[in-house]
């Protein structure tokens, strides 16, 4: 029997989610996208179950699928079934352009928790721009009706882009109407390669002038000086994500490398992941710029957006910065 709570190093063995890339095969070719070279690499099936087998042991519950598009997975059906049948909690994040149906009423039948997509504007040729695939709005369109008719639970984002700043009054509009959970986000991030050309769709800092506040406040952000003892981030405590070549991560933009599943022994990849370095890193760590920054209340510090900028994970990032100053102008008088 697997002891849940600590292995040898008195570290805590449980997982409770991971995001798992299945296949990097997608429909789009969307200009924001991270994961920058395109290529066809997937998870090894007969691989993998022998994994989710152990994390289900040692109490991991939730289990998120990602791509690509995880539609476009040569075993998807099969695997959705043993991870259902294993007892996970299944979510599944999709550009909900190539799935049909058959896979809307397959899904279904196993009860899959929540299928979550991302619609850049409901302007058409907007979205398509970003997609590159033309058509791409209408057929997300038809699936969303489809997965309501089938009574399925959605989750909608929209990722404003500097080709429609205020995409997001629309969105919204038609999500509630839909009784569609959303959210709107307008950060995109260097690729895992560090190429930030994919940034050029970004808003602009004058569009974020304009929008900024509005979305702030939407996301119910507040302005605190922090303590040189808050920790900068605790989304990766109890996670992680792991690649569709088996690289396992703390999360998707922190790139320490914490082993991989296909080589390495599985509780030595948990003792990886709880001893990265980002699990105890505050304020007091990071370097002089961010620790002595004046701005630092405006700032939502993130070590992997440092990190995917070619920077230490205890550096700033210049895309932080920005938009803490962008803040400030909107915010100062008000402090």
């Amino acid at each position: 029997m697997i002891d849940t709570e600590t292995n040898t190093d008195g570290l805590r063995m449980r997982l409770d989610n991971i995001t798992l890339e299945v296949t990097r095969k997608c429909s789009f070719r969307c200009l924001h996208c991270y994961n920058g070279k395109n290529n066809y690499e997937e998870w090894d099936y007969d691989r993998i179950v022998p994994f989710l087998e152990w994390i289900r042991e040692i109490g991991t519950f939730d289990i998120s699928l990602t791509g690509g598009d995880v539609f476009l997975y040569s075993r998807f059906n099969s695997l959705v079934k043993k991870i259902r049948d294993l007892g996970f909690r299944l979510n599944l994040l999709t550009n909900l352009f190539s799935c049909d149906e058959e896979n809307i009423k397959m899904i279904k039948s196993l009860g899959v928790n929540e299928l979550e997509f991302t619609i850049f504007s409901l302007d058409e040729k907007v979205n398509d721009t970003m997609t590159g695939h033309k058509g791409s709005l209408q057929r997300i369109l038809k699936n969303i009706d489809l997965c309501k008719n089938y009574g399925i639970r959605l989750f909608a984002k929209n990722l404003i882009t500097k080709y429609d700043c205020e995409s997001y009054k629309d969105f919204e509009e038609f999500c509630t109407k839909k009784h569609i959970e959303h959210n709107v986000d307008y950060r995109i991030v260097n690729t895992i390669e560090g190429d930030d050309s994919n940034c050029e769709c970004m808003l602009s800092a004058d569009q974020l002038l304009r929008v900024l506040k509005e979305l702030d406040f939407k996301q119910e952000r507040s302005f605190n000086e922090p303590k040189m003892t808050d920790r900068i981030c605790t989304d990766s405590d109890g996670a992680c994500y792991i690649s569709a070549t088996g690289d396992v991560f703390p999360c998707v933009f922190l790139r320490f490398n914490c082993g991989n599943i296909y080589k390495d022994d599985y509780s030595d990849i948990i003792s990886n992941l709880n001893k990265s370095p980002c699990k105890e890193l505050c304020w007091s760590m990071l370097y002089e710029k961010c620790r002595k920054c004046d701005i630092k209340h405006y700032c939502i510090k993130c070590p992997g957006h440092s990190m995917l900028e070619g920077k230490s994970y205890k550096d700033y990032s210049d895309q932080d910065c920005m938009i803490a100053n962008i803040r400030r102008t909107i915010y100062g008088q008000d402090r």
